[in-house]
């Protein structure tokens, strides 16, 4: 059957049966990142889930679209559409503000800068034979994959790809407060495995951890 990355990555991690490969944090415990103003009612309605989808959907509406107000207005029109659910309009408002300051935090950092994930940065299909990487935001694959020695096919979205003529990039957001890049790694290796079968090419993966705005480089060969 199919199966997701995420879902696999989980069962690995709970199943002890894979060597962890090292990452360059240096921790072997999770790091405690700054909390949000709405953490604690995000746990309540168990909508943390549902706040990390969202910040990936300002993330990759913002780098579609030009950097102007109107542009920010049109964004959060339709994330509210899509992610208001069961929220009072007053909550609504806190959540949204709080993911949109994380994605701000974000391009506004250095790490963004250095790998060009800026506003407006998803550019025409093709444009790194002119020089300039192709940046693509969700990225689905689906393809069969040994993971854990088992052959199965795969599932995915991989956040952002930078793709340029001899190179691939791989940046995946996560919104945890208790931070490890240990814990994602497995999940990282299958996209990086994922990124090399599309493109032929070497293959970079970056983890990003939203509330620190840091970039950490996964290495998972």
């Amino acid at each position: 059957g199919l199966c997701s990355a995420t879902g696999i990555a989980q069962q690995i991690r709970e199943s002890g049966s894979i060597q962890q490969v090292d990452d360059n944090s240096g921790r072997e415990n999770p790091e405690v990142l700054p909390a949000t103003p709405v953490d604690q009612l995000l746990s309540d309605l168990e909508m943390e889930s549902l706040f990390g989808s969202l910040c990936h959907f300002v993330i990759e509406q913002r780098l579609r679209r030009p950097d102007t107000d109107q542009a920010k207005t049109e964004i959060a029109m339709r994330a509210k559409k899509g992610f208001r659910q069961k929220l009072q309009e007053g909550d609504w408002e806190k959540v949204y503000q709080a993911a949109e300051q994380l994605c701000d935090g974000w391009f506004c950092s250095q790490a963004a800068e250095e790998l060009g994930i800026l506003p407006g940065a998803a550019g025409a299909e093709g444009a790194f034979h002119a020089g300039y990487p192709r940046i693509i935001p969700e990225r689905p694959f689906i393809q069969r994959q040994t993971v854990d020695g088992k052959e199965m096919l795969v599932q995915g979205i991989m956040d952002i790809t930078i793709e340029y003529e001899d190179r691939l990039q791989i940046i995946d957001f996560k919104t945890d407060r208790n931070w490890s890049v240990r814990h994602h790694q497995q999940q990282m290796l299958i996209y990086k495995q994922a990124g090399l079968a599309m493109s032929g090419k070497p293959v970079e993966v970056f983890l990003v951890p939203l509330r620190s705005a840091k970039a950490y480089r996964v290495l998972a060969d």
